[in-house]
């Protein structure tokens, strides 16, 4: 099978799957992510929170959290 022949499928869309995705496409294969989310981006994703916009997870963990 060659690249050109070869259609890969990633489930989720997550700062993983489309960092794999550009990979994957980059080289010349054809790439499908498939994302159940309304939006790409995984736990980075932008949610708001008050009027501002955050990551959907807190991705830091400080000594003064409690």
């Amino acid at each position: 099978m060659t690249v050109a022949t070869c259609r890969i499928g990633i489930v989720g869309g997550g700062v993983l799957g489309l960092e794999l995705a550009a990979r994957l496409s980059g080289e010349g294969f054809a790439v499908t992510v498939v994302e159940s989310a309304s939006q790409a981006g995984g736990l980075a994703a932008p949610a708001p929170i008050g009027s501002y916009t955050w990551d959907r997870f807190y991705h830091v963990i400080l000594a003064s959290d409690s």
